[in-house]
């Protein structure tokens, strides 16, 4: 994308996909979405760097929060620890939105192509969806509960509380669902659609009780491999004629198939 002069833009709310792992690599642009501020040197997770490295790891820490500047890295800490990924991904979902499209119309100011790169957590265990989308699926109300997959693994999730689980994993596709139209109206109004390549996808599938599994651990079932995959070509893209009774695909087609457009 870069040598074809295309803008490349990353927005992450997944703690594993930061800088450090190099998931910023070949981006102009990568926003990880639980920090206030970006391209810092940072250890993702401070106890557990120091848990594993001692000493040494209590040291870099240190040294990584000096060298950022230590009012910018303590307001980082402070933000994620404030607003939690794993426990609710909503602020980071309406970040990420947000985020897409100031950078949709900064693009198009410029008349710039652009690459971007979006990556929700929603729906992503723990299931704490917005109202009112937690009330169009809850059936009955229950009492805060532990999501944890030990919980369910070692027998103590009551057939209720999984039947709860649903009903909040169904509002919170319902939520993401809004928030990703909300992009798709922008591009719409901007009138750019016709030129847009647009693929909609998800890295995992979850289990909530199938075959005595929750969430993507310990899986090869389709409710894990299966995921969903929707595509959108420019229209001067030509036709991508498919045969659902024979053709094949796969997540692995979607790199050659976006560099085959520009």
């Amino acid at each position: 994308m870069k040598d074809k002069n295309y803008k490349t833009v990353g927005v992450t709310s997944n703690g594993l996909l930061n800088r450090g792992s190099n998931f910023n690599h070949g981006f102009d642009e990568y926003i990880c979405t639980w920090n206030l501020y970006q391209n810092l040197d940072e250890h993702y997770r401070i106890k557990k760097t120091i848990k594993n490295h001692g000493f040494l790891g209590f040291t870099g820490v240190i040294k990584s929060l000096y060298s950022n500047g230590f009012s910018k890295s303590l307001a980082n800490i402070i933000y994620r620890t404030s607003f939690p990924v794993k426990k609710d991904s909503t602020v980071s979902t309406r970040r990420t939105t947000k985020l897409a499209i100031d950078k949709i119309e900064e693009s198009v100011q410029k008349s710039e192509p652009m690459f971007l790169f979006l990556n929700y957590m929603q729906p992503h265990m723990d299931y704490n969806p917005p109202e009112p989308f937690k009330s169009k699926f809850q059936t009955k109300g229950l009492d805060s509960f532990s999501q944890s997959p030990i919980k369910f693994y070692s027998g103590q999730m009551s057939n209720e509380e999984i039947v709860h689980l649903r009903e909040l994993y169904q509002a919170e596709l319902s939520y993401l669902d809004y928030e990703i139209g909300l992009i798709i109206n922008k591009v719409s109004n901007l009138g750019i659609m016709d030129d847009a390549a647009i693929v909609i996808l998800s890295d995992h599938g979850e289990h909530i009780g199938e075959h005595n599994h929750i969430s993507h651990y310990f899986s090869l079932y389709n409710e894990t491999l299966h995921v969903p995959l929707l595509l959108k070509l420019p229209n001067n893209s030509g036709n991508l004629s498919l045969d659902n009774s024979k053709d094949f695909v796969s997540t692995a087609d979607i790199f050659p198939t976006l560099c085959n457009l520009v």
